[in-house]
């Protein structure tokens, strides 16, 4: 039976409605040698994990990270926010609004086709395209059509799935980069580095694992000069800006981007519904389109340009945000305590108390700050506020900074919370209120 508001990850899983997370394929055998990792300064130079003990780690980097994402981002206090409206009022009109959000994600495992189960194409060698659609159950979106020798292969939605998997599959990968990089033998170290980055470019070019490599092929496509540590940064960050756009900044962007699409009644549907706060995934998709154009075609020293998105992709993406004079509010920053962020927070501390509110409280402002004073690096999960987490067999991992909540408690005092929530979206079909193309005014 589907499960709905889950990541769907072969090594773990976490849990949209609870919080919490599992990880895949070790049990109480691993406790010790799991908890003693994870305590590790991963900054020391002289710290280098075996390859099984940053196999464990990179795992629960994955899955931290989607945590990460739902408590520190503006997105991610948003999708609380509603889950939060729904589980107090218990109604049809509350529940439409939180499908918004899940939507957005759900939308990827029911519109991506296969159109040739038999193939063993590479896609990073297919021809990479995109279209506008209408559906008449997720509104207007973008489609990516990989086709070989004029045959399409596979169809798949830029979806907000494509984002958060992004995200947490870079931070998965540089993880593995940053041990790596430790080994005092530079021919080990190279040799290892192109190991890895073959391990990924296999990711990279399963037809099965788009949720995970969307986003990274898309840029990869279009800044092909960027090593693979450099790309895998500039896609957390692009990604981790988005998710932290306020409604008013998305919808100040839409005006902009809504001379760039070609197909109107589509692009105008799409660009109504940012003007609501919502298609936030959009923005990463044309955001990578056009900033490929402004390297390579409205930049008058490409050299330079480049050097800056290497070095620092946050400073890249605010030159390019300025050259367009794409309106952005800058002073509408996701870490001014003036910010939708913040004002979302203290609207939740005013509601009803619901389930996951200490959760939130007790970690989300301090990550943030943590996660955003080192953009470009990744903060230790030793440092992080967290929950703890689960292995297959039900074993509970102590994180070393832990949230003090013992998880099977919140488990079982909250399950009827679970329960109507899943039930809620088995009883009714997955939508997404939208606007019909036809029926936007185009001016």
């Amino acid at each position: 039976m589907k499960k709905y508001l889950t990541t769907n990850n072969i090594n773990g899983r976490f849990y949209f409605s609870s919080n919490l997370i599992e990880i895949n394929n070790y049990d109480e055998s691993f406790k010790q040698k799991i908890e003693r990792i994870l305590s590790l300064d991963i900054d020391d130079k002289n710290i280098i994990l075996t390859d099984e003990e940053i196999k464990i780690l990179s795992i629960i980097y994955h899955e931290v990270t989607h945590f990460l994402d739902l408590t520190t981002t503006t997105w991610g206090i948003e999708y609380l926010s509603r889950k939060t409206n729904f589980l107090n009022k218990k109604d049809l009109q509350s529940l439409d609004v939180f499908k918004l959000n899940v939507a957005e994600i759900e939308m990827h495992d029911e519109l991506v086709e296969l159109l040739e189960p038999s193939t063993d194409v590479k896609l990073l060698d297919c021809l990479f395209q995109h279209a506008l659609v209408y559906n008449e159950n997720y509104g207007s979106l973008i489609m990516v059509v990989f086709s070989f020798n004029n045959q399409r292969l596979y169809t798949v939605p830029f979806s907000m799935l494509s984002l958060l998997e992004g995200s947490a599959y870079s931070r998965e990968v540089l993880i593995k980069i940053q041990n790596i990089e430790k080994l005092p033998d530079e021919i080990e170290r190279t040799i290892s580095l192109k190991i890895l980055e073959g391990e990924c470019n296999e990711v990279l070019n399963n037809i099965k694992l788009s949720e995970y490599n969307l986003v990274l092929i898309l840029t990869k496509r279009h800044f092909p000069d960027l090593s693979f540590k450099e790309l895998l940064t500039f896609v957390k960050v692009l990604i981790h800006f988005v998710l932290n756009l306020g409604g008013m900044n998305i919808s100040m962007i839409s005006t902009f981007l809504k001379q760039t699409f070609i197909e109107k009644h589509i692009g105008y549907a799409i660009i109504k519904d940012m003007q609501r706060g919502m298609s936030r995934h959009i923005i990463v998709f044309k955001f990578i389109l056009l900033m490929y154009e402004y390297l390579e075609h409205k930049s008058s020293d490409r050299e330079e340009l480049m050097k800056v998105l290497k070095k620092s992709p946050m400073k890249f993406i605010q030159n390019f945000i300025y050259f367009y004079r794409i309106p952005y509010k800058k002073l509408i920053d996701s870490r001014k305590k003036t910010s939708e962020f913040y004002i979302l927070i203290n609207l939740l501390k005013k509601q009803e108390q619901t389930f996951d509110m200490d959760i939130l409280f007790n970690s989300s402002i301090l990550n943030k700050e943590m996660i955003e004073a080192t953009p470009n690096t990744l903060v230790k999960i030793s440092n992080l506020k967290l929950l703890d987490i689960s292995l297959e067999d039900g074993t509970n991992i102590t994180m070393p900074n832990r949230l003090d909540i013992d998880i099977n408690e919140f488990f079982d005092k909250n399950q009827e919370k679970f329960l109507m929530i899943d039930n809620a979206f088995k009883e009714t079909d997955m939508y997404k209120f939208h606007i019909h193309p036809l029926d936007v005014t185009h001016v």
